[in-house]
């Protein structure tokens, strides 16, 4: 097997070698491999970019409508196959659409005024206000994606009850609020009609319309007369003659004749339409709702204490349970809150006066209080200890330093007095038992753990001598006696 081996391949090593010159006169290379072919991703279709705005037809169940191009932001709505909507623009696979039907938006009582001549509109009053898109599944405080800004004396359309969703009016969608869609939920159906903006007259600068009237272009100069046959149609009530298929009407386009002005025809009668009585109703429980708004002002103007919203409250919750009230039961409720938060403040109020007035006399008790006391005291400023004054039985001038025990009325010790160098025992001792006032410094003692009082001067603040107090005396505290070191022995 070896040898084959090599008898063949010497074979085709003689061939190469006899090929290899023609090869590299001609010039020609060995054609090169084929490269590996790999599997290569298939670019996905882009979606199609037609002219803003168009109309879209939904293309699927439930499809979200959402606040912002994303699925991090909340769903307005959902709308399914066929519905259509209008799309203005485009951002990355969403569409930004006008709002659908069903649409609808938030914004703070606190900037909007109610107009009782136009149930159902409010009025914004102030700048740069934000209008928040809606969702019935989000609570209007938590609304965080901003439509609009309104500014003041912009109209709004209420929707619905106002008083359901607290400090928030729920509203019509303004013209500039926006929604968006996933595009891949959409199919393209054509352009949007072009909208035409007709704003309505002022009230006051209505001008009558007469219907235009036909009129003939004048011809150049140097025309001639046109001699082509032209039908007269008779006016009604005049007579005319009758006019042969033969003749003609010759009418000169270079002469205007005078002619007189006609009169106008009068114009029909228009039917007057007569409201509903539910309807006339509405106005008079409106009109009443804006006199009792006035009368609530007024009150409002008065001091707290003598303000009274009781009537009132009473008309109002009368206008809101009528059936008839439609637009009449918003303006009843929204006075009747504004009642409640008035009467919450006079009720504070009249708390906070409550506790003024108890604080006022506890403050004048602890005064009068204090001032009994320091009266009590005969000049308070001056002594450092007051009470009676006794001979100690265990300081004594045998054992030491002789002090003197100061006592209350029921014999409690309050501490030791020394007299300083310039007070002499006679002045002590025709005190004794008497209650005393001390005037000196404290100072400390090594001995025990009572106050010691050196007293340069004393005075007697009472004649009666307190011998022997009803409560027992405590005993006094013994120091530590020490014992004299024994002399060693000789």
């Amino acid at each position: 097997m070896n040898v084959f081996r090599m008898k063949t391949m010497r074979s085709y090593g003689w061939l190469f070698l006899v090929l290899l010159p023609a090869v590299v006169a001609t010039g020609q290379q060995p054609a090169p491999a084929p490269a590996p072919t790999t599997s290569q991703p298939t670019a996905q279709p882009t979606l199609p970019e037609p002219e803003r705005p168009y109309i879209a037809e939904i293309v699927g169940t439930n499809v979200y409508v959402r606040s912002g191009p994303g699925t991090a932001y909340y769903f307005t709505t959902k709308l399914s196959q066929p519905a259509k909507v209008t799309v203005v623009d485009h951002k990355f696979t969403w569409a930004q659409i006008i709002p659908p039907d069903g649409s609808f938006s938030w914004v703070s009582k606190s900037y909007v005024k109610l107009d009782s001549a136009n149930p159902g509109i409010g009025i914004i009053d102030g700048q740069a206000v934000r209008i928040w898109a809606g969702s019935e599944a989000v609570e209007p405080m938590r609304s965080t994606s901003l439509q609009a800004k309104l500014n003041d004396g912009d109209t709004v359309k209420l929707l619905g009850p106002i008083e359901a969703k607290g400090d928030y009016y729920k509203i019509a969608p303004p013209p500039s609020a926006r929604l968006w869609i996933g595009r891949e939920f959409l199919k393209y159906v054509g352009p949007a009609p072009k909208a035409t903006v007709v704003l309505p007259p002022r009230p006051g600068t209505e001008k009558p319309t007469t219907p235009p009237t036909a009129t003939t272009p004048a011809p150049a100069p140097g025309t001639t007369t046109s001699t082509t046959p032209v039908p007269v149609t008779p006016k009604p009530g005049t007579e005319t003659t009758p006019v042969t298929p033969d003749a003609t009407t010759t009418v000169s386009t270079t002469e205007t004749p005078a002619t007189t002005p006609t009169p106008e025809a009068p114009k029909p009668a228009v039917e007057e339409k007569k409201e509903s009585p539910e309807k006339i109703r509405e106005k008079e429980l409106i009109q009443q709702c804006r006199k009792l708004a006035e009368q609530v002002i007024a009150e409002l103007n008065k001091p707290l204490q003598e303000q009274n919203y009781a009537e009132f409250r009473k008309s109002l919750e009368t206008i809101s349970k009528d059936p008839q009230a439609g637009n009449a039961k918003i303006f009843a409720d929204y006075y009747i809150e504004r009642i409640d938060a008035y009467e919450l403040a006079q009720e504070a109020g009249k708390a906070i006066n409550q506790q003024d007035s108890a604080l006022d006399k506890i403050r004048k008790d602890i005064q009068k209080n204090l001032a009994d006391k320091l009266a009590a005291i005969p000049n308070p400023g001056k002594y450092i200890l007051t009470g009676i004054i006794k001979e100690s039985l265990v300081y004594t001038t045998k054992t030491g330093q002789k002090r003197y025990l100061i006592v209350n009325e029921t014999g409690k010790i309050l501490g030791y007095a020394i007299p300083a160098s310039n007070v002499s025992e006679s002045l002590v001792t025709p005190l004794l038992g008497k209650m005393v006032g001390l005037v000196g410094k404290p100072g400390p003692d090594s001995k025990n753990p009572m106050a010691l009082i050196e007293f340069t001067d004393i005075d007697q603040l009472s004649d009666t001598t307190v011998e022997k107090p009803v409560p027992a005396k405590p005993a006094e505290t013994k120091p530590a006696e020490t014992k004299p070191a024994e002399k060693p022995a000789a």
